[in-house]
């Protein structure tokens, strides 16, 4: 059974199946010998086949991997990517079964069946991607790989954190601030697992007890969750929303992992979005749609492209601050170059924020200019 020919699995095989290496975390023995025997009982978020008829009389079937305004894009079972302009589709529909064919353990020994079960409950942990780094020359280690040490929890939301984990409470949803300060709390919904600072999904936002001023800060993240399909706005290299000819907010669908960021300076209106939406991870929503802004800030503040790769895979980041001016390079492109954040603060400390979804993180270093 060639399972790379559809499966990806440490980097090596075809785009068409879900990527397995990590599936023996992801799933019991139990659901892992069922996803063999029975592909198309339960067809996992976003490998659901797609079938497409044309007023040409063609017909397209695959997995979708986009669709925009004027197109759908489609996965077909050789992995060639297929566009198919919306003016020419005449039908639609989902087809409740796998690209992955039923039958194919017939030909295998129970032996060798047992082995292929074997060989998916061993994939743990991804061989190509070292889980500890060493820290980068000049650079300090902010997570030590086995626990939260130098880390505090506070509120999801709290807009002003003037390090060693104290704060101003202010809510972003509720509007309102105070000057009361407390001590953030022993992260509850952070924890460190398998060399990775992992959230649950649920509440708080994970802040550093140091403060920093000017720095470079170096990390990987990652979604943990199986992606959903979900539809997002289109925004112009100009930092606005795209608008059809009828007056509605353009969006694209796209596989949706989940919405964190990385707060800078103590200050949640400096985050660099970490995000699935067609725009690409690095924005600083808060300040590019902020109304005060110029035209020129919003546009810097505006990745100059997508650069995230796909849902469960490691993404690396580098973002830099030195003043108000902000870079961010994401898996080697720069997607932020030195856009102003007026009023930020001169130091505080850093920060992982949640918004929906699992994320990880792990080798997370800082170097102080």
């Amino acid at each position: 059974m060639a399972c790379v020919k559809c499966h990806a699995v440490a980097g090596h095989g075809g785009p068409i199946g879900p990527d397995l290496t990590l599936i023996g975390a992801q799933f019991p023995r139990r659901d892992l010998i069922e996803h063999v025997l029975y592909p198309s009982k339960v067809v996992r978020e976003g490998y659901q086949q797609i079938v497409i008829e044309t007023r040409d009389g063609d017909s397209f079937s695959g997995l979708m991997k986009g669709e925009t305004a004027e197109a759908v894009m489609l996965l077909n079972a050789k992995g060639e990517l297929q566009t198919v302009p919306k003016n020419t589709i005449t039908g639609r529909t989902a087809s409740s079964l796998s690209l992955m064919p039923e039958g194919l353990q017939f030909g295998l020994s129970l032996d060798q069946f047992a082995d292929l079960i074997a060989f998916l409950e061993s994939r743990r942990a991804d061989p190509g991607q070292a889980a500890g780094d060493a820290a980068p020359e000049g650079f300090s280690t902010l997570f030590n790989g086995h626990d939260l040490a130098g880390w505090r929890e506070l509120p999801e939301g709290t807009r002003r954190v003037q390090g060693t984990g104290r704060h101003a409470s202010e809510s972003p949803r509720a509007g309102h601030s105070g000057t009361a300060a407390q001590e953030g709390r022993l992260p509850q919904h952070w924890q460190a697992s398998n060399g990775a600072v992992e959230h649950d999904g649920k509440a708080g936002d994970l802040w550093t007890e140091r403060e920093f001023g000017d720095f470079v800060l170096r990390l990987d993240w990652r979604w943990a969750d199986v992606p959903v399909w979900e539809s997002f706005p289109l925004i112009n290299q100009d930092g606005n929303e795209e608008i059809g000819a009828d007056g509605k907010p353009v969006t694209e669908r796209v596989l949706d992992g989940g919405d964190s960021g990385v707060l800078l300076r103590g200050l949640y209106k400096a985050q660099a979005n970490l995000f699935c939406y067609p725009v690409g991870s690095g924005e600083v929503w808060e300040y590019r749609t902020d109304p005060a802004v110029s035209p020129e800030q919003r546009r810097a503040l505006t990745p100059r492209k997508r650069a995230d790769r796909p849902v469960g895979d490691w993404n690396r980041m580098e973002i830099t601050l030195r003043g108000d001016r902000l870079t961010v390079v994401l898996n080697g492109e720069e997607v932020i170059a030195s856009a102003q954040l007026p009023g930020v603060p001169v130091r505080g400390p850093i920060g992982l924020q949640h918004e929906h979804g699992r994320i990880q993180f792990r080798n997370i270093f800082v170097r102080e200019l």
